[in-house]
């Protein structure tokens, strides 16, 4: 039984961290900043993702099922 992926893309929210940094006396720059940095942040975990889901597609095939959906979905994007 394997684990299978959303098909759907996942949102993170940042904005009560976002908030609590502001009420905890950090200017709004600082925050745009950080925003900034967890945004790269999470791009590049997506991208190292995404890179290994479409190398274990091409190793065993792309109308194999990879964590459920990922290789048929690989072939969409």
């Amino acid at each position: 039984m394997g684990i299978t992926l959303p098909t759907k893309d996942i949102t993170i929210s940042t904005e009560k961290l976002r908030v609590k940094l502001i009420e905890h006396g950090l200017s709004k720059e600082v925050v745009i900043q950080r925003d900034n940095i967890m945004l790269t942040e999470f791009s590049n975990v997506k991208d190292r993702v995404t890179s290994y889901a479409k190398s274990m597609c091409s190793i065993i095939g792309t109308n194999a099922i990879v964590g459920g959906i990922v290789c048929f979905h690989m072939l969409l994007m």
